[in-house]
């Protein structure tokens, strides 16, 4: 993610305008987007329903690494002021409004009266952390003739060039943000400083210290119970003394006992971490059932896509 930075220090949304001079100038980033909220309204022979969604740049999807399943990408021309009316479905949306029909490639729906032609469909393990609600993207289709290019309102998204680091890109763009007072002294009087965070990072931001605490917590609690479980353990040996004294009677070398005991300890450690990952995983899934909406995306998922969002 990409931040502009406040004098006060506090984060604020990016402009168009500098999405087009990040994506001209910077060389650390392989993709760079831009989104923003959107709430159409879909009209047809059914109920009229209003959906949450994105207006994104072009190179939105290729910057999170999730191809549309069916159906294309955005291209650069459906980016651009006056181009005809693109839309990309998400897969839920596909199969509950249109039945999972795979002849929706090309047809055309009414978003807010405006008539619009699917050319996508998004695959089943794609998770738009950025947006979890939203079921359908279109085009940002912006142009710097218009009044809104210098407005404070985009989230900016990049993906990194393989093996370029967040320092770097963070030092590229402290020389563009100097460049920029110069070139823009009416939109920046002073120089701009910028935010680079990795997506995991700014997701996570809001809960990341509840998190180390109940992380702590739980180590504390296993600690506790392998305490617990050493002393049963001993107790055991204790109690087993007799048979340990029969078996070295009858034959048995120490390095049989000790090989018994191990294969015990190791048995014992095995049942039970399958059956703690497995009431992990429900408790997880559980836990996922009952959060808010927004909240549910930063869970794990046996079917991601090869790249999800949070990879990025």
């Amino acid at each position: 993610m990409i931040w502009e930075m406040r004098p006060d220090g506090s984060r604020r949304e990016g402009t168009f305008g500098i999405y087009r001079e990040l994506v001209d100038r910077l060389r650390s980033f392989d993709a760079i987007a831009v989104i923003k909220p959107w709430q159409p309204t879909m009209t047809g022979p059914d109920q009229p329903d209003r959906f949450e969604g994105q207006r994104v740049s072009a190179s939105y999807f290729r910057v999170l690494g999730v191809p549309p399943v069916l159906g294309r990408d955005f291209l650069a021309s459906d980016d651009r002021l006056n181009a005809p009316d693109v839309t990309v479905l998400s897969r839920g949306l596909w199969q509950r409004r249109f039945g999972g029909d795979r002849a929706i490639v090309g047809r055309q729906i009414v978003l807010d009266d405006i008539s619009y032609s699917v050319i996508g469909v998004m695959p089943i393990g794609f998770e738009n952390v950025l947006a979890p609600s939203a079921e359908l993207w279109a085009p940002l289709k912006y142009d710097m003739s218009q009044g809104r290019a210098w407005g404070h309102h985009l989230r900016t998204v990049g993906r990194l060039q393989p093996g370029v680091s967040e320092d770097r890109a963070l030092r590229e763009l402290d020389v563009l943000g100097h460049e920029l007072v110069k070139q823009f002294p009416k939109e920046y009087g002073i120089p701009e400083r910028f935010i680079v965070a990795s997506l995991q990072d700014d997701v996570t931001r809001g809960v990341k210290p509840a998190l180390v605490a109940i992380l702590g917590a739980v180590i504390l609690v296993l600690v506790i119970a392998c305490v617990n479980v050493t002393n049963l353990l001993l107790a055991r040996g204790v109690y087993r003394r007799g048979e340990f004294g029969l078996r070295a009677a009858l034959g048995a070398g120490r390095g049989r006992l000790i090989r018994q005991l191990l294969t015990e300890s190791l048995l014992l450690a095995g049942i039970g971490g399958v059956a703690g990952m497995a009431l992990a995983m429900l408790c997880v899934r559980a836990l996922v059932a009952l959060s808010p909406p927004d909240c549910r995306a930063s869970a794990p998922s046996a079917s991601m896509a090869p790249c999800s969002a949070l990879d990025c």
